[in-house]
């Protein structure tokens, strides 16, 4: 994933280099599909705030904490 992001964002060219890279992210594309079918709006609602919370560098709080 990171050679395809970097390698996009240096060329504008977004590909995979290697059969091998492109069955590993193949895997990673349908697990994550699977999942997706699976999970409900709250969960994926949650994981999402999760995330932007990650990526702000807050520290993470389960959510019993957050209404207290």
């Amino acid at each position: 994933m990171t050679e395809v992001f970097d390698g996009g964002r240096k060329t504008g060219t977004w590909s995979v280099s290697s059969y091998d890279a492109f069955a590993l992210l193949s895997a990673i594309v349908g697990m994550y599909d699977r999942q997706l079918q699976k999970a409900s709006l709250g969960a994926l609602t949650t994981a999402t705030e999760r995330l932007e919370r990650f990526k702000a560098g807050e520290a993470y709080q389960s959510l019993q904490k957050r209404r207290a």
